[in-house]
């Protein structure tokens, strides 16, 4: 019998590393404002990203949480419990976080680094729908569900006793959070905690829920009104 072994997952997993992960932590305020937030043309960058993501998510359906479903569940039972709550409670959330973590950059006046221009016409919204919604899609899909999900995986493969592995459960939800966290530096670093706290909510979320479309669209929504509050 062939011996299974984690190999090709290491592999993929560290060039996803490498290619998705580490490179944010090297992004200043100044490249994404002359790439994102002021030049509202056509996000070719961010429907790449979205393209890999929906490929990486499809390769990789094996590593979502496993759910018992019950059959007696009807489609508009399964769309409110697993998709509306889970986004409507996700969007409150990050919401009334963000109210908090902005009353508190006032008060110790810590300014936003970066520059945004909205955009001023149709095409120009578009353009920011398209680049928000493939953004949020491929966040969703490498900070709440590939990266710790693989290591997740790894994990319990590996150690033989039970508190080794919640320890290392743990370990690795809090190094998720802090790489989706430090992903935002280059905007200051009360994005830094907004982002922190972000990722516990939206993985939350993902985990009860058992699928990321709820957390996708929170992400999205809240992306877009914090853009026109501004």
């Amino acid at each position: 019998m062939k011996k299974h072994t984690l190999l090709p997952e290491i592999l993929i997993f560290s060039i996803i590393f490498l290619g998705c992960i580490l490179p944010p932590f090297f992004t200043t305020a100044e490249n994404i404002e002359q790439e994102t937030f002021t030049n509202w043309t056509f996000p070719w960058q961010a429907l790449g990203h979205g393209l890999f993501a929906t490929i990486l998510y499809i390769l990789s359906l094996k590593l979502l949480p496993k759910k018992d479903f019950d059959d007696r569940f009807s489609r508009g039972q399964f769309f409110l419990f697993f998709l509306l709550i889970p986004f409507t409670l996700s969007f409150g959330t990050l919401f009334s976080v963000s109210l908090v973590m902005k009353f508190f950059a006032l008060i110790f006046k810590a300014d936003s680094v970066l520059t945004v221009q909205k955009p001023d016409s149709l095409i120009s919204i578009l353009f920011c729908v398209l680049l928000f919604a493939n953004s949020a899609f491929y966040e969703e899909v490498i900070y709440r569900f590939y990266f710790p999900e693989a290591l997740l995986r790894f994990v319990k493969i590996k150690p033989h006793k039970k508190w080794l592995e919640i320890t290392l459960n743990i370990l690795i939800e809090v190094t998720g959070a802090c790489v989706f966290a430090f992903a935002h530096l280059y905007s200051g670093y009360f994005s830094v905690i907004n982002a922190f706290l972000a990722h516990i909510i939206l993985r939350i979320c993902f985990k009860k829920s058992g699928n990321i479309w709820g957390g996708f669209a929170a992400h999205f929504v809240y992306n877009m009104i914090s853009l026109i509050l501004l």
